[in-house]
């Protein structure tokens, strides 16, 4: 489970920790973020995403930018000559703490340096192109400077994962994180030949869901009657050329008939977006991302969606600015998970706990989540936050 993490001079996150470095509690399994458009929503996400991809088995951080359509220099940010991205990812791993760190170079689109540790002890590492194994209580080296590969060393060097847990938990962290920020109802009505998931943004999501076994299949459908209880079916076929087609069956009473089968391609949004969300949470993917949790569903709909992702077995984090959204979230929920994204005044994004506010705590003994968030400026309580991490960081560093 992913626990913290910081990065620095990705696009508008400079020397960004989430949750923040004054906060001693980690991430729990649902985290909702707000904040003013532009603020840095978004880019946090991609950043989850940005980093999740640089372990990846003969990963193409180029491919990977071609799919955003981004250049390799619009990774760092604007407020930095840097060509260099440092990062680190906490994560919890069969009761031990995980540290993933490293750099990565935008212009040659590697990690320069790397280390993993396991409670504050380095096992791996990777320094002025040499590769240190910490193993049997020696440290082993090899040269890596002359390897061609994007990303992590992780991604083309093979380790024996039950002697190397800790490296295990990063895999794991990498292949289990799953973006769907960019997530369209136009691309998920589109047909696909083969996918080993929903895809980008949901427009694979009928060849996947073609690949699925019956008992999976089944849960899915049950999982869409929460939504839409009229749901009777849902099939796939395989159409020419090895193109797949995803239909959902519905009941009613009519005199004309009693089923209506369409296919995804005249779906409303709201049904496609809920159904790939459902279908995602099917998959082995651990850590689920989605942007503007709200976009195209009704707000009774809503209700149900967040208690269905607050309910799941996966860590999810998605960002609204909707307060239906924190409504719906019970106080503890909203307390633990739901974050302020802001920017400074030198444009650099931040985050803190939106319920720390003072302000905010007051009215949370009297009103709702969601009412708390329209009865308050954002402005005020990022200025909250800000004077709080100050406080704090004075104390630690006097």
């Amino acid at each position: 489970m992913l626990k913290r993490l910081y990065i620095d001079n990705f696009k508008s996150l400079i020397e960004f920790s989430f949750p923040p470095k004054s906060d001693i509690q980690h991430l729990s399994a649902f985290s909702c973020l707000v904040g003013l458009n532009g603020a840095g929503k978004s880019t946090m996400l991609q950043a989850f995403d940005f980093i999740a991809q640089l372990p990846v088995s003969n990963t193409r951080i180029d491919q990977w930018l071609e799919k955003r359509n981004w250049k390799a220099r619009e990774l760092t940010s604007k407020f930095s000559l840097k060509s260099i991205i440092t990062f680190s990812v906490e994560l919890e791993y069969e009761g031990k703490t995980v540290v993933w760190s490293g750099t990565f170079n935008k212009d040659t689109l590697k990690c320069t340096s790397e280390s993993v540790s396991v409670h504050n002890e380095t096992i791996f590492s990777v320094q002025q192109g040499k590769l240190f194994i910490t193993k049997e209580g020696t440290k082993e080296s090899t040269v890596v400077k002359d390897l061609m590969y994007q990303g992590s060393i992780l991604s083309i060097r093979s380790f024996d994962l039950k002697k190397y847990p800790a490296i295990a938990a990063i895999k794991q962290f990498s292949e289990g994180m799953k973006s769907l920020e960019l997530l369209n109802p136009q691309l998920i009505r589109t047909r696909a030949r083969e996918a080993h998931d929903v895809g980008v943004g949901g427009e694979k999501l009928a060849a996947f869901f073609h690949t699925l076994s019956p008992e999976i299949r089944s849960t899915i459908l049950r999982d869409l009657k929460i939504f839409y209880p009229n749901v009777t079916s849902l099939s796939s076929t395989s159409i020419r050329a090895g193109w797949k087609s995803l239909k959902v069956t519905e009941s009613f009473i009519t005199a004309a008939q009693n089923t209506l089968e369409t296919e995804t391609i005249h779906l409303n949004d709201g049904m496609l977006r809920i159904l790939t969300m459902i279908t995602e949470m099917h998959t082995s993917h651990t850590c689920i991302l989605l942007d503007e949790i709200e976009n195209g569903i009704n707000p009774e709909l809503v209700e149900r969606l967040m208690d269905y992702l607050v309910q799941s077995n996966k860590q999810v984090i998605v960002t609204t600015h909707s307060p239906m959204v924190l409504n719906y979230l019970k106080d503890e929920v909203a307390e633990k998970g739901v974050f302020l994204i802001y920017r400074t005044k030198q444009g650099h994004t931040q985050c803190g706990r939106y319920f720390q506010s003072q302000r905010t705590r007051d009215k949370l003994t009297l009103l709702g989540p969601g009412e708390v968030f329209v009865d308050t400026s954002m402005e005020e309580v990022a200025s909250d936050l800000e004077l709080a991490a100050l406080r704090t960081n004075q104390t630690v560093f006097p």
